[in-house]
C-alpha cells in the first residue's frame, strides 16, 4: 500500500517494497530481540526481515505486532525507528504457511523418476523455506565427495540466495560442513551438536534444522538421528543409497526424520545420485537458483546411467569429458 504522509512521506504496509525515508505501518512477527541499550528486533512480514529499533518494549520473540515507524539505513542494513508498537491477532503462521508453498514447482528436466517423488520434494522445499522465512538455522552435512559435495552447494545456494532476498543474514544462518564417513558418524553428530547448541545457548537463536546430503539411510546412521531426535532436533535426509534395511516405504531411520528423500522409497534405484535430487530441490526452494553444471558432474561422478544423465550433460552446455574432469577435480 503507498500513499503520502505530509505530501512527502510514502506510508507502506509491506517490508519488501520499503527504502530508506518511507514510513511503515504494518503487521510483523517479532524474530528475534536484542537488549540490553535500545530493543533491537528482527521482525518480518512473511516476505522480509528488517531491524526495527525502540528504547523499551515489553513484547517478546514470535510475538505479533502492529507497528509504525519511520525506514532509515544503519551500516547498509534498513531500520525501522518504531514510533508505536501493539498486539496483533493476525494469523502469522496462516500467512507463513502460504509463502512457504515453493514458487517453482517444475523439475528441470522431464522424468518419471522424479514425478514418482515430486509430493517429498515439494514436503521438504516448504519445510526448508518455512525454516528460512522463520529465521531458523539450516545446518548441512554432506559426504565429502563429487556427489556430496555438489548436494550441500546446491542446497546453500539455494538457501543463501533465499535468504538474502528476504533480509536473513546466511552468515548467521547457514552451516555446510563435509563429512568424511559415508555415514552420519557419531563425530560429526557431536561437532553438529556443539554447533546447535552455541546457536541456541549463546546468541539466542532458535534450534536449527538439519540436513543431510549424500548420507544418511542406513542403519549405521540410526544412533547419529536418534540422538539428534532425543535432544529435540529435526532432522531430513536426501539420499540415494541402498537404505539396506526398508518395509512399507520406511527406512530404519524414518522414525528419527521428519522427510527422507531417497529413491529406493519410491521403488527405484541409486542411479539418481543426492546431487542430481538436491539441484532439483534447490530450485524449488528459491526459484531463481540455477547451475545446470552441478546436476551434470553429480550424475558422471557417481556413475549414474540413465537418460537424466543424458539430459543433464546437454543442458550443461559441456562435453562430457570437460564435466568428468570437473567431477575428478572436486573428487580429489
Amino acid at each position: 500500500m503507498n500513499k503520502n504522509r505530509n505530501s512527502s512521506v510514502n506510508i507502506k504496509s509491506n517490508l519488501i517494497d520499503v527504502v530508506p525515508g518511507d514510513y511503515f505501518e504494518g503487521t510483523v512477527k517479532i524474530m528475534r530481540k536484542v537488549k540490553p541499550g535500545p530493543v533491537i528486533f528482527l521482525v518480518s512480514d512473511g516476505i522480509k526481515s528488517v531491524d526495527a529499533v525502540i528504547k523499551d518494549s515489553s513484547f517478546e520473540e514470535n510475538d505479533v505486532v502492529a507497528i509504525k515507524g519511520a525506514v532509515s539505513e544503519r551500516a547498509g542494513k534498513l531500520q525501522i525507528e518504531i514510533d508505536d508498537i501493539s498486539k496483533s491477532e493476525k494469523d502469522f503462521d496462516k500467512i507463513i504457511e502460504q509463502i512457504s508453498y515453493p514458487k517453482r514447482t517444475d523439475f528441470s528436466i522431464k522424468s518419471e523418476r522424479y514425478e514418482k517423488m515430486k509430493p517429498r520434494f515439494l514436503e521438504i522445499a516448504k519445510r526448508i523455506r518455512k525454516a528460512i522465512f522463520e529465521n531458523q538455522p539450516i545446518l548441512i552435512r554432506h559426504h565429502n565427495d563429487s556427489d556430496g559435495i555438489n548436494s550441500g552447494l546446491a542446497i546453500e545456494q539455494s538457501c543463501k540466495g533465499l535468504m538474502e532476498e528476504v533480509g536473513i543474514n546466511p552468515d548467521y544462518n547457514l552451516y555446510r560442513s563435509p563429512s568424511k564417513a559415508p555415514f552420519y558418524e557419531v563425530t560429526d553428530v557431536f561437532k553438529d551438536i556443539t554447533l546447535a547448541k552455541r546457536l541456541t545457548e549463546n546468541h539466542g537463536q532458535k534450534k536449527p534444522l538439519f540436513l543431510v546430503l549424500d548420507n544418511g539411510s542406513t542403519p549405521e546412521d540410526s544412533f547419529g538421528f536418534k540422538s539428534l531426535s532425543a535432544l529435540g532436533y529435526e532432522a531430513i535426509v536426501i539420499d540415494h543409497h541402498n537404505p539396506v534395511i526398508l518395509k512399507d516405504g520406511k527406512t530404519s531411520v524414518c522414525p528419527y526424520l521428519s522427510y527422507h528423500l531417497n529413491p529406493y522409497i519410491f521403488g527405484l534405484d541409486s542411479q539418481t545420485s543426492a546431487g542430481m535430487l538436491s539441484y532439483e530441490m534447490g530450485r524449488m526452494i528459491y526459484e531463481k537458483y540455477e547451475n545446470k553444471i552441478s546436476p551434470a558432474v553429480a550424475a558422471i561422478s557417481d556413475r549414474c546411467v540413465i537418460p537424466e544423465t543424458d539430459e543433464y550433460i546437454k543442458n550443461s552446455g559441456l562435453d562430457k569429458e570437460t564435466l568428468t574432469r570437473i567431477g575428478t577435480a572436486i573428487d580429489f
